[in-house]
């Protein structure tokens, strides 16, 4: 399993989500993005489509409980713990519970700047990857 950490502040968050959606895409992998709530995962979504004129990334949003409208769908954004297409990677824009996120091959979690809680939580979760003997990378930029 590999866990990356990713130190993006406040205001290049969202960008950096679509960014890594379209890394994960130009590999051919199955991603499901973790979304703190509708509002967000809507926000991605529109960006997702829009942030680069060279990219075209078929995505959608899936509820809960639901398939993709897609079957060969690899870049689903969620919110809540589902992965309806059995995705590789797991990128956590809203955190999920640990038994979750070993599931994957690779998770990418994102340090939340937006408050000194969340802050606090991403540290915890880094520190949790590597008591349980994973060796989380980290990536500033």
């Amino acid at each position: 399993m590999n866990v990356t950490f990713y130190d993006v502040q406040p205001d290049a968050r969202i960008r950096r989500i679509a960014t890594l959606v379209n890394a994960a895409w130009e590999r051919g992998k199955r991603l499901v993005v973790t979304c703190a709530d509708a509002e967000e995962a809507e926000a991605l979504d529109q960006l997702i489509w829009s942030f680069n004129e060279a990219a075209f990334i078929p995505h959608e949003i899936v509820a809960e409980g639901k398939p993709p409208k897609d079957p060969d769908a690899r870049v689903i954004l969620v919110t809540g713990e589902h992965d309806p297409i059995g995705a590789e990677i797991l990128l956590q824009a809203a955190p999920v519970s640990r038994a979750f996120a070993q599931r994957y091959a690779y998770v990418i979690d994102l340090v939340d700047h937006r408050s000194t809680d969340a802050l606090e939580e991403s540290r915890n979760r880094y520190k949790q990857w590597a008591k349980d003997g994973f060796k989380p990378n980290f990536v500033k930029r």
